[in-house]
């Protein structure tokens, strides 16, 4: 898992969480992917009774560590929405644009008829 750089720091709690081979192989998953709940219990090949306890255990062990370690993309999320929204702006204009330019076109051709 990449903690963005950050430090973390665990707990005793937190490490008894990590100690489990199916804990750590579901937060790799959900490292490189958002998964539901039936998509990991394929997966893991693991019941979903047994894959909502593991997944109870991270939650309620590793608040510190999903508090502490930010991921990279939610620092990204308003400058990608502030680009996105230059370009829509854009995008309007030149349909704007081409609009009247076509409105124009439409009613010269109609005066020369």
């Amino acid at each position: 898992m990449d903690s963005g750089g950050g430090k973390i720091t665990l707990d005793q709690e937190s490490f008894r969480a990590l100690a489990s081979d199916v804990r750590v192989g579901i937060l790799k998953r959900l490292d490189s992917r958002r998964e539901t709940v039936t998509d990991l219990s394929n997966l893991l090949q693991l019941s979903k009774p047994t894959l909502l306890e593991h997944l109870e255990k991270l939650q309620t062990a590793l608040p510190a560590m999903r508090d502490a370690s930010p991921s990279i993309g939610a620092s990204l999320i308003g400058p990608l929405l502030f680009l996105l929204a230059v370009i829509a702006l854009a995008c309007a204009l030149v349909i704007q644009r081409v609009g009247i330019r076509r409105r124009e076109r439409f009613f010269q051709q109609l005066g020369a008829a």
